[in-house]
């Protein structure tokens, strides 16, 4: 008795070309939701993830901010990138403020929201949120929060010149200044705090005794 097989039938012409627009289509809306700004890094807490409490150690979940900063934040300084352009790259400037809210714990999932805030011409502000979720139970809950802010840099060069930041688009005006008030606040905190560890600095000089 013969055995029956089952052939797939060829596409016609018509059908594969059909066939390739609607996958360049779908190509094309995954690359736009993943460059409106925003993105995801998840990750599970393993034993060697523990602190002495045994809780999730604080140094691992900061790393994977970072890590999705650095993503997010390179991704947008080569945006406008040409052919002939040296790459970018974010470097990690100032940590605004880190919000540990939560403990998380081992054998749950670390799931860090990562968005741009705000882009001056030099400096680019990126939020982050961290949620635990624990995969039997489903419940998920906030854990940290942080506000980080990245220069752009070019690696390899001796030039000192860092390159201007590609314009962010905003929701609204008002998102817009809102995020103009947090860079200036931060800027101002920086000068102020330069200028205190002059006047310190200044101030144990003269104490030092010279020698003669």
């Amino acid at each position: 008795m013969r055995k029956r097989t089952h052939r797939c039938p060829r596409l016609s012409t018509e059908n594969k070309m059909a066939a390739m627009v609607t996958l360049k289509s779908s190509a094309m809306e995954v690359e736009d939701s993943i460059s409106r700004g925003s993105i995801e890094v998840c990750r599970l807490m393993h034993p060697d993830d523990a602190n002495m409490a045994g809780n999730v150690h604080g140094g691992t979940i900061l790393k994977l901010i970072e890590e999705g900063g650095f993503i997010i934040a390179t991704r947008h300084c080569n945006k406008d990138r040409r052919k002939d352009d040296e790459v970018v790259f974010a470097a990690l400037a100032r940590v605004e403020r880190t919000d540990f809210l939560l403990p998380m714990y081992i054998g749950e999932v670390a799931q860090v929201h990562v968005e741009l805030g705000y882009a001056s011409k030099r400096s680019l502000e990126v939020k982050a949120f961290v949620w635990a979720e624990n995969l039997g139970t489903g419940n998920r809950r906030l854990t940290n929060s942080a506000s980080l802010w990245y220069v752009p840099a070019v690696w390899g060069s001796d030039l000192k010149v860092i390159p201007e930041v590609p314009a962010l688009e905003y929701s609204s005006k008002e998102e817009e200044e809102r995020g103009k008030a947090r860079y200036e606040m931060q800027k101002r905190a920086r000068l102020d705090k330069e200028e205190h560890l002059e006047e310190v600095n200044m101030t144990l000089t003269s104490r030092c005794p010279r020698r003669t």
